[in-house]
């Protein structure tokens, strides 16, 4: 049996936390004769290569090239931030090391045994997970904090992790954590959601509602009051 939003959020009213949006994105140092995949809009995205130092910025809204003047410029409202790993290294996951520039074969569709060969852009690791078996690339930032496993981040300035960081008296939104799963009946269709989402009103969505998981959420917002039994009640990127 489905639920709206709202109704679910009146119910649940007591449940609620508080947090406001500050978003983590990820930044690649990127040098004369790099190879980068960029956005182009309309969803598209086309490689090309670096023509002077600078930064790849990659985030919800896409990826972007900026100079080193405009990176300045960025990180004076994105604050470096250190992830948390979230999960474990499933059992029968294979792992192999490799360099920047190595001749890689990456299977990034979902819905495609079909790869890619590239190089990769930094010193990183082929995963193959075997909740679908295809072979993806990741730097050793973003394994270390995906994963559980005592590897170590990169702690060089190639790639950094930046939380905005908005001025004060931002405005703060609440957010409830799904004990059980829940069908909601929104606008588009019905949703189904697992335990842990994390639904939070949202005057720029139809429904006036957003529903996340508590990655998604947990990488989009910093939370100032937890909500009581919340699986995403601490900020992954630090205190």
């Amino acid at each position: 049996m489905s639920i709206s939003a709202k109704d679910f959020f009146k119910q649940n009213w007591h449940k609620a936390g508080e947090g406001y949006f500050a978003p983590v994105i990820k930044a690649r140092k990127v040098e004369p004769g790099d190879k980068m995949e960029i956005s182009l809009g309309g969803g598209l995205y086309g490689s090309v290569r670096a023509q002077e130092n600078g930064w790849l910025i990659e985030g919800d809204f896409g990826s972007e090239f900026l100079i080193e003047g405009e990176f300045s410029e960025l990180s004076e409202s994105f604050k470096p931030v250190t992830i948390e790993p979230s999960q474990e290294l499933p059992e029968g996951a294979e792992v192999t090391a490799v360099k920047k520039g190595e001749r890689i074969f990456t299977q990034p569709f979902s819905d495609t045994d079909a790869g890619v060969v590239s190089e990769a852009e930094l010193d990183g690791y082929l995963v193959t997970l075997p909740a679908d078996g295809k072979q993806r690339f990741v730097t050793q930032s973003e394994f270390a904090a995906s994963f559980k496993n005592g590897a170590q981040p990169d702690t060089s300035s190639a790639e950094q992790f930046l939380r905005y960081e908005p001025e004060a008296g931002a405005p703060v939104t609440q957010y409830v954590v799904l004990d059980s799963p829940q069908i909601f009946a929104f606008k588009a269709g019905n949703v189904k959601a697992p335990a842990g989402s994390v639904l939070y009103k949202n005057e720029d969505d139809e429904d006036g509602y957003t529903l996340l998981s508590p990655e998604q959420f947990a990488y989009q917002f910093r939370v100032t009051k937890e909500a009581p039994g919340s699986s995403v009640d601490h900020d992954p990127a630090g205190p």
